[in-house]
């Protein structure tokens, strides 16, 4: 389990940098794209470029920002309970990302594959096949939900008592996002 969590983790890192390497080609691209524009000699197709930019961006720093535990949680309520009790809601709520993300990856990944074998859909003005867009939704929601599974492992654990470490469980508390490998 340790060299699962070791390998989602470092997964998440990667998909996150290539989230942010896209925004600054974004930026990049939408630089030159304004000043071309306001030169006379608009880009054509900028818009939907910069829309199917933004799908790596968007589902690779889902998984990142799980690892990081950077996604916004109402802990307003949930921070009273007894750690027992905020453990076992953790685990349900990372089963339930589990579970969506998968889904939506699933019907991603057959969307994609009805488009290979029928009626292949384009964007309107540059006419991009929009079938590997999907298989990359589908890939970010798969390591998203990678991400989800381990923080859950993690929930667990740490019910028993025990963390994840580089030589299996141990008697601890479970930290999956901070210290080094």
């Amino acid at each position: 389990m340790a060299g699962y969590c070791r390998f989602v983790k470092k997964l998440s890192g990667t998909v996150g940098w290539m989230s942010v390497v896209m925004i600054l080609l974004m930026i990049l691209f939408i630089a030159t794209a304004v000043v071309a524009r306001s030169l006379g000699h608009a880009i054509m197709g900028d818009v939907e470029c910069v829309e199917l930019g933004l799908t790596p961006v968007l589902l690779f720093s889902l998984a990142y920002s799980q690892e990081m535990n950077a996604h916004i949680s109402i802990g307003l309520i949930v921070d009273k309970f007894p750690k027992k009790i905020q453990n076992i809601l953790d685990i349900i709520a990372f089963g339930l990302t589990v579970a969506v993300a998968l889904l939506v990856a699933y019907a991603m990944i057959k969307w994609a594959i009805s488009d290979l074998t029928g009626f292949v859909i384009k964007t309107q003005l540059m006419r991009i096949a929009k079938w590997p867009f999907k298989l990359i939704i589908a890939f970010g929601c798969i390591t998203w939900a990678m991400s989800a599974l381990a923080k859950m492992f993690g929930a667990i654990l740490s019910i028993r008592g025990q963390e994840i470490s580089e030589d299996g469980p141990s008697n601890a508390s479970v930290n999956l996002s901070e210290g080094e490998d």
